[in-house]
């Protein structure tokens, strides 16, 4: 197993032995409203990372405990329910998951909270997508 739990697979070597092939980087995007998804796809366009996409808190949850993604960026609005409510939840469902809330309408005081919580990032909108890309290799570093 790989550090987000899940099993790598194999291929045959050109000696002909078994080789591990790592799993690819994870990322969940958990979008209600569609502002964020598009910036994400354009900022992980050259990456070898797999995107997972959810639309509410719930599926959030569903999708983290299925495919334990490495990296969850969370719309701080998702369906009315705050992105901090859901982190501790996700966090637990995948506690080396990074969680990088994603706010359209950005307070300090949220951001705080949010860090405090466990977060890794607070970004608010419009994407700096060169932010977003350096948080995406710092992530698969420590992966």
């Amino acid at each position: 197993m790989n550090s987000t739990g899940a099993q790598a697979a194999h291929e045959f070597a050109p000696d002909g032995s078994l080789e591990a092939v790592p799993a690819p980087f994870k990322i969940l995007v958990v979008d209600g409203h569609g502002f964020f998804t598009p910036a994400v796809e354009e900022a992980m366009q050259s990456g070898s990372q797999q995107l997972l996409k959810a639309a509410s808190a719930d599926e959030a949850v569903a999708i983290t405990a299925q495919f334990q993604p490495d990296l969850i960026l969370f719309d701080n609005e998702v369906e009315g329910v705050s992105g901090r409510d859901v982190l501790v939840e996700l966090l637990i469902e995948q506690p080396s998951s990074a969680v990088v809330i994603l706010a359209n309408h950005p307070r300090t005081s949220d951001a705080v909270t949010a860090m405090r919580q466990g977060a890794f990032d607070y970004l608010e909108s419009p994407l700096d997508l060169r932010k977003l890309q350096l948080i995406v290799e710092i992530q698969k570093a420590i992966f």
